[in-house]
């Protein structure tokens, strides 16, 4: 058998936790079908929460244990040490636990846990693993998994349940009710929107130079502003008309007319209404603030072009992720904000740009689906037995 250094590791850390596992004895077994889960320490949760979310949508009575670097999460119901990998700390493990089915996710092996579980009848199903960077011992443990989803191809392998990828890690958009949208859409069908996304106070006099100068072309563009708590919706109103604009509210019970300008809204649960009604999306915060206080994968997975000044704050990673695709607009002052809402009339500019989006928020997403799929049927077919 060819050396691997990961495989002796593994067996060094093993020996050495054994006499520490005692999490299978001082739990008790939760009722019912149980998932267990367990997240190596070269993987990310974000992509398996996720999931594990989408699958609760569908298994509401499924219990899930889980092991590995996780933090208290709404979808796990018990978060535990894994056992040593040996024949005793995984016997201790299964038969106390008795775990219906076993996702394990990333590259750590665990070749006398896999062994005694399939034994047993658990099937297991591989995320984002990598059987090549391990001997072939592992690999004939690996193919009688229910599925595999590999981090690269690996031509030892003949089992055909299998597809290489990563787990979507894009939440889904906030939802809206359907009759609400198709309203609010059919009260503003003769207006091209653009939304600027929880600004801060400093930001305001930028949202209506930018709406001065996109307005020279489009007449009747609508800025949706939407405030935080540090504005009154009212009182900026009122400041607003003072100033000359034709301004309207969300609160009002009419709704906006033709020559309003500024339609002020501030229910941060409304969001996922104006950014799909909106053509483009600016992200508050970004020119005099410390960073985005709206995700950017919201637009950006609703076919909304993202548009953002230069503080990137907690978002830079997503920021710079769509940047390298094309799928953003960076503008460093309120003049070329304007003028970039401007351009994104054009509905050809903006669909190039919020294709590259969708194409950055979808990755994964086909992955994602594939194991969903498999994991809901191999518990749905456990509880019909």
């Amino acid at each position: 058998m060819a050396f691997s250094l990961a495989l002796a590791r593994h067996r060094f850390a093993a020996a050495r936790a054994q006499s520490r596992q005692t999490l299978a004895e001082a739990a008790p077994r939760p009722d019912g079908r149980i998932l267990w889960v367990h997240l190596s320490e070269d993987a990310a949760p974000d992509g398996v929460l996720l999931l594990l979310d989408m699958l609760q949508d569908g298994q509401s009575d499924l219990t899930i244990i889980a092991s590995g670097p996780f933090e208290p999460h709404r979808t796990l119901d018990l978060l535990l040490d894994a056992p040593a990998d040996t024949a005793s700390g995984t016997r201790a493990f299964l038969d106390h636990f008795a775990p219906d089915l076993i996702l394990w996710v990333g590259g750590e092996p665990a070749p006398v846990l896999w062994s005694r579980a399939l034994e047993r009848g658990i099937p297991i199903v591989g995320v984002e693993v990598d059987p090549a960077a391990h001997p072939v011992a592992l690999v004939r443990s690996m193919e009688r998994f229910a599925f595999l989803l590999l981090r690269r191809r690996d031509g030892r392998l003949s089992c055909e349940r299998r597809m290489i990828g990563q787990l979507n890690t894009v939440p889904p958009p906030p939802r809206v009710a359907a009759l609400e949208l198709q309203e609010a859409a059919t009260a503003l069908a003769s207006r091209r929107l653009w939304l600027a996304a929880r600004v801060v106070p400093a930001e305001i006099d930028d949202m209506l130079l930018a709406q001065t100068s996109a307005s020279r072309l489009a007449h009747r563009l609508l800025l949706i502003l939407d405030i935080g708590e540090e504005l009154e919706a009212d009182e900026l109103a009122k400041d607003l008309r003072a100033r000359g604009w034709n301004v309207a509210l969300r609160a009002d019970p009419q709704d906006p007319g033709g020559e309003t300008q500024i339609l002020i809204v501030d229910d941060p649960e409304e969001i996922g209404l104006w950014v799909r009604l909106a053509f483009t999306t600016f992200l508050g915060g970004t020119l005099r603030g410390d960073g985005p206080r709206l995700d950017p994968l919201v637009p950006a997975s609703l076919g909304s072009v993202v548009l953002h000044g230069p503080e990137r704050g907690e978002e830079r990673t997503i920021l710079a992720q769509l940047g390298a695709a094309r799928a953003d607009c960076e503008v460093p002052d309120a003049t070329a904000l304007g003028d970039a809402v401007e351009r994104f009339l054009a509905p050809d500019m903006a669909a190039d740009v919020a294709s590259a989006a969708w194409n950055v928020t979808s990755d994964g997403a086909e992955a994602s689906n594939a194991v969903l799929k498999v994991l809901d049927q191999i518990l749905t077919d456990l509880e019909t037995r």
